[in-house]
């Protein structure tokens, strides 16, 4: 009987370990809060022109490009669908004051009113997906004029967080060796000869072995495709069957700002 311990290392297999990378991200304003607005006197701003992935225009049908008074009105472009409400009138009844809502975030909304337009931004990095009090921009007369249009600034989802890690493994497999011997001759008379021949054959099994001692380790790579800045809170781990793995940073200090492309 003999027993020998040997070490193992390699990638690790999907089958033998799964392991998961929560990332928490952190957005310096809150969904709805507006740092703006920012006045645009260039006569007709558009999202694609400021830096934004895509823009939704919503054409009201009768009324057009002005949203219409009364009941809100929901549209969309296929992929953002905003609901529509004016809240604020001029002297004569035109609109000029918005509130809005949304199936998905929006980082900018623009209103048109005469010659210029505000611009109320939300992001990025944060978004809103609702919104109220968004006005036309007081003209060169002191007066605020009706809406001309409206235009919600959004991304397109081409731009996300990219997360890859590599994992490798490191184990020792205990084997127990059993050794087995016969021999072809029992018994060996000695007669005229003083010498005779007698042929041994071994026999060596080695047993299923038991594994232990098992570690694992990688590095994890968090990729920030999204054309904005974010904030990353946190980074945990887990391994399957096992629970949280300690993540260690380095020198670098969470929470952490990754820019645009940045990794």
């Amino acid at each position: 009987m003999q027993q020998t311990t040997l070490r193992r290392t390699g990638k690790v297999f999907i089958a033998l370990v799964t392991m998961v990378v929560a990332v928490g991200i952190s957005h310096s304003a809150a969904a709805g809060d507006a740092a703006g607005p920012k006045l645009h006197t260039d006569d007709n701003p558009k999202c694609v022109d400021l830096g934004y992935q895509a823009g939704f225009k919503p054409n009201f049908g009768t009324t057009g490009e002005t949203p219409p008074l009364g009941a809100p009105v929901t549209l969309t472009d296929g992929t953002l669908e905003v609901t529509i409400e004016v809240i604020g009138t001029t002297n004569t009844g035109e609109a000029t004051t918005i509130s809005w809502s949304s199936n998905i975030g929006v980082y900018a909304v623009i209103v048109k009113g005469g010659r210029n337009a505000n611009e109320y931004i939300y992001g990025p990095p944060a978004e809103a997906t609702s919104g109220s009090g968004l006005q036309t921009p007081i003209n060169s007369g002191g007066n605020r004029p009706e809406i001309s249009h409206l235009e919600f600034c959004y991304g397109t989802g081409d731009g996300k967080l990219e997360i890859t890690k590599t994992v490798e493994t490191h184990s020792y497999i205990s084997y127990e060796w059993k050794i087995d011997k016969t021999v072809d001759r029992n018994e060996i008379a000695l007669t005229k000869e003083p010498t005779s021949d007698a042929t041994y054959t071994i026999a060596v099994t080695r047993g299923d072995g038991t594994e232990y001692g098992w570690q694992v380790w990688g590095d994890i790579t968090v990729t920030n495709n999204t054309g904005s800045d974010i904030t990353i809170g946190s980074v945990t781990d887990e391994l399957s069957e096992f629970g949280s793995l300690d993540v260690s940073c380095g020198a670098l200090k969470l929470p952490f700002d990754l820019e645009a492309g940045g990794a």
